[in-house]
């Protein structure tokens, strides 16, 4: 019975002292997605937001296509009669499509580097979270 107390306390003790540790920013400058951005003066803040408008309408419509050729592809999977030559060409095709977005996003990376001293991690403005297909974060 004073052994489970014990743990009982022990584990409300761990989890008190480690509410306030979560409860801090996460890595990067400032809190939030847009932490960055707090410390930049108007003008860059809305050339960022620019900047990564134009890249989030582009890869939305990428992501479309993706999405319509990943399609594509299961179906050609499930075929018992589908021709290899076809899956390969479908998966080349992908992978083109992926690396397009990838450039795109280094570019535009590159872009607000140079024009606001700011270096966004490669997943988007928080990182984990921040805008950006699902296989570049």
């Amino acid at each position: 019975m004073k052994k489970t107390r014990m743990v009982i306390a022990s584990a409300l003790l761990a989890l008190v002292m480690a509410v306030p540790a979560m409860a801090q920013p996460g890595p990067g400058c400032g809190s939030g997605p847009d932490g960055f951005l707090k410390n930049l003066p108007k003008d860059k803040q809305e050339l960022v937001e620019k900047t990564l408008e134009a890249e989030r309408a582009n890869h939305f419509q990428l992501m479309q296509e993706l999405r319509v050729k990943r399609i594509q592809l299961e179906a050609l999977n499930v075929d018992p009669k589908a021709d290899p030559a076809a899956i390969d060409a479908l998966v080349g095709e992908i992978n083109a499509m992926k690396g397009r977005m990838f450039k795109d996003r280094v570019a535009t990376q590159r872009k607000i580097f140079l024009e606001t001293g700011v270096l966004l991690p490669m997943g988007g403005r928080g990182g984990k979270g921040g805008p950006g297909p699902r296989g570049m974060r």
